[in-house]
């Protein structure tokens, strides 16, 4: 079965994005087994600060170094993607 990792570019917790994963994920689970991640402790980025020490984003690249694809599912605010 195909591993993939869905993840919204949304923090909301009533996100249409995080929605349309959770459909996707149930929808098609016989098919595919698609984990949901998400992005509300990962910190912005800032080359400054980072030290490529902070778990919640060594988590996330581990979840997705031990998929076979990603899915994301990123809102739209005036014509570009969000900050987060």
């Amino acid at each position: 079965m195909v591993k993939l990792v869905g993840i919204a570019g949304s923090i909301g917790d009533e996100s249409y994005n995080r929605m349309l994963l959770q459909f996707i994920s149930k929808h098609f689970k016989k098919d595919v087994d698609i984990e949901l991640l998400d992005i509300n402790d990962i910190p912005q980025f800032n080359e400054d600060e980072d030290d490529g020490t902070n778990e919640a984003v060594l988590d996330l690249a581990r979840h997705i170094s031990g998929a076979d694809g990603v899915v994301l599912a990123t809102p739209e605010h005036n014509h570009t993607v969000p900050a987060a």
